[in-house]
């Protein structure tokens, strides 16, 4: 659970939930606003799909380093 990044898991979880609520009936009253909502919803679960959720493991570099910044 450590390694886990919370700030892209967690909006995609709340986009998935917005969309199963749409699913079962449960609206926001207003029809603009739960429109909007929605596609953002949409659009965040697809996008917290492709994220990676995992935090990554910090690497060390052995050896000379060339200029950019790039490891050999």
């Amino acid at each position: 659970m450590e390694n886990i990044k919370w700030a892209t898991l967690v909006p995609g979880v709340i986009s998935a939930a917005k969309l199963v609520l749409q699913s079962f009936g449960i609206d926001i009253p207003d029809e603009h606003i739960n429109s909007i909502v929605n596609g953002a919803a949409a659009v965040g679960a697809i996008v917290a799909i492709f994220m990676s959720h995992r935090k990554q493991e910090a690497t060390t570099t052995n050896g000379p380093t060339i200029s950019g910044g790039f490891n050999k």
